[in-house]
């Protein structure tokens, strides 16, 4: 790389969380959209995969607060060195 630029590293892994949690989102939206307007595909598999899809996302979504958090006092700490 050239004068002044920096290398990406792994600095792409920071793009996981967000990713994985729109994924879970997007499903878990399409399966509730499928058993609002089709009231027979209500089982107990489609609530155990919709409850699932749920807490993925939940998990994502604190998981991803976190993450947020400490790149933020990761860089104000090397801001003020």
């Amino acid at each position: 790389m050239g004068p002044g630029r920096r290398e990406p590293g792994g600095a792409w892994a920071f793009a996981l969380l967000p990713a994985l949690y729109v994924v879970a989102d997007l499903a878990e939206d399409a399966l509730l959209a499928r058993l609002l307007t089709a009231p027979r595909a209500i089982t107990e598999t489609a609530v155990r995969w919709a409850r699932a899809l749920t807490r993925v996302k939940l998990w994502t979504l604190g998981l991803g607060v976190i993450q947020t958090l400490m790149l933020m006092l990761a860089g104000s700490m090397l801001r003020c060195s």
